[in-house]
């Protein structure tokens, strides 16, 4: 529903929905979820951290983000590549 009200331009009902899933377990589904959301708003900084934080509990699904459409605008942030380098040095 976040997306859904950025792309109705409601960004309020937006923020709403995002302090909903903050009050979730914090998952790494969860985590790549709100950063997505983020990224969609133009808020990289916490976009990034969000993902940070998803790769602190375990995240590994490189292919996943490669191919997300919602994380594509990062890639041409230098910062998207230190994350892949981070999640691919936790491969086992």
């Amino acid at each position: 529903m976040a997306f859904v009200h950025l792309v109705q331009g409601n960004e309020g009902a937006a923020l709403a929905r995002l302090e909903e899933l903050r009050g979730l377990r914090e998952t790494q589904a969860v985590l790549v979820f709100i950063g997505e959301v983020h990224r969609a708003r133009g808020d990289y900084e916490q976009a990034i951290a969000h993902l940070e934080r998803a790769i602190d509990i375990g995240a590994r699904v490189i292919t996943y983000w490669e191919s997300s459409e919602y994380l594509a605008p990062l890639h041409d942030d230098p910062r998207w590549v230190a994350l892949l380098d981070r999640m691919r040095a936790a491969q086992p």
